[in-house]
């Protein structure tokens, strides 16, 4: 329920920022006239340096676990999900590599799905082993989720996750 809130509470302070910005465009300084003054200047200013220091290289992250594979060998993905909110998830995708009937993990990527606004996950490790087809293997993830207001991380939270993949 947290999550909720604190998305709803980036996206207002966004829609803040676009108001302020066109009414200094269209209306001047009288924007700024009121009780939230001193908010409405440092909320403009936040959001400019924002855009200005912005950059759009939005990449998933990905974890090389083996680098010594067979190219010519066919590749098998497993994506789950490890933990599920009310608004976003976070997923982990293993790429196995099929190497005489045994897949052999080669490299793992980690996202966020959902209503993602004041977030950034970064996965930092995974650890897994080589399994059959048939049978499910034990893995272990860690990262850091990242709360962000207006693009300032505010609290940075550890995660580790452990199951079968």
């Amino acid at each position: 329920m947290i999550q909720l809130f604190w998305s709803i509470l980036n996206i207002t302070i966004l829609l803040f920022f676009l108001y302020l910005f066109v009414g200094l465009l269209f209306q001047g300084k009288k924007i700024f006239e009121g009780k939230f003054k001193n908010l409405s200047i440092a909320i403009l200013i936040l959001g400019v340096f924002h855009i200005v220091s912005a950059n759009d290289s939005e990449k998933l992250d990905s974890i090389i676990i083996d680098d010594n594979y067979n190219l010519e060998n066919s590749t098998q993905s497993e994506t789950i999900i490890l933990e599920e909110n009310m608004t976003m998830n976070i997923n982990l995708s293993v790429v196995y590599s099929n190497k005489n009937e045994v897949l052999v993990p080669i490299r793992a990527t980690s996202y966020l799905t959902g209503l993602v606004s004041g977030y950034d996950w970064k996965i930092e490790s995974v650890n897994t082993t080589d399994k059959n087809e048939k049978e499910k293997n034990d893995f272990i993830a860690s990262g850091i989720l990242e709360w962000k207001l207006f693009g300032i991380t505010i609290y940075s939270q550890e995660k580790t996750f452990e199951g079968k993949i």
